[in-house]
This record gives structure tokens, C-alpha cells and sequence, in this order.
């Protein structure tokens, strides 16, 4: 089995996006990448690693399978979601940040900063520590 690569075999480039500076990922922090239909583009090998999720098995699926508001008991599951779509639709507007958990897991929580990424056109959601 050959080892799956990120980047491109060509130019040695991986995904390539563009985000405002305070949403950009810090060395060490994890992310994932978001399309307009709250699908998943991209995960680094991070968030592959607080999700456990492989990367091919994570893409094309709802963001809402592995992430949620830390508080959704509270009547505020629509949270992360209303920040993608928002983030997503306004372009470059100044980071949002939300405390997330995996989904269906409880006692896990990430702080996460979401925005605006592209193109095309999509969110950045760069996970940390709480």
C-alpha cells in the first residue's frame, strides 16, 4: 500500500487557501476546512488525530458528524453552524470563536476560531486548547 501524500506530486504544494491573519492556524493548532454545504474539504493531520478520522473517510461529510457546540444540550446546537454559514457568506469578517466538542462525545472541548477561507469560499475552523 503506498503511503497517501498531500501534497502534490508536481508543484509539492498541499491545499492552498487564503485567511485573515487572526484565523490562520499556529504552528501546532489543528484545523478543518469547510465548504458552503457544511461539508468537510480538509482536515490536518491534527484534527485527524482529536477527531479519529482519516482524512478521505471525513471529506464530503457533514461537519455537523464530527463537530458541535460544546453547550448543545443548551438549546445552542446551531451555533457552529450558523458561524460557518455566516463566515462563509460575509468573506473576510473578523473571526468567530466557539467552544466545540466531537460529536457525541462529552468532556472533550476545543476552543475553536472560525472564519472566512477560499477559494473558493468556505470556512476555516482552527481548533485549540481549552
Amino acid at each position: 500500500m503506498a503511503a497517501r501524500s498531500r501534497v502534490c506530486a508536481r508543484c509539492g504544494l498541499g491545499v492552498v487557501i487564503t485567511a485573515a491573519a487572526d484565523l490562520a492556524p499556529r504552528e501546532g493548532e489543528s484545523f478543518v476546512i469547510v465548504d458552503r454545504q457544511l461539508k468537510l474539504c480538509a482536515l490536518s493531520r491534527g484534527a485527524e488525530r482529536l477527531l479519529g478520522v482519516d482524512e478521505p473517510e471525513a471529506v464530503h461529510r457533514l461537519v455537523s458528524d464530527f463537530l458541535e457546540p460544546a453547550d448543545a444540550e443548551a438549546g445552542q446546537g446551531d451555533e457552529l453552524l450558523q458561524g460557518i454559514v455566516s463566515s462563509a457568506a460575509m468573506g473576510f469578517a473578523p473571526a468567530q470563536s466557539i467552544v466545540v466538542r466531537p460529536s457525541g462525545e462529552y468532556g472533550v472541548r476545543y476552543a475553536a476560531r472560525v472564519g472566512a477561507c477560499g477559494p473558493p469560499e468556505g470556512a476555516l475552523i482552527v481548533l485549540g486548547t481549552v
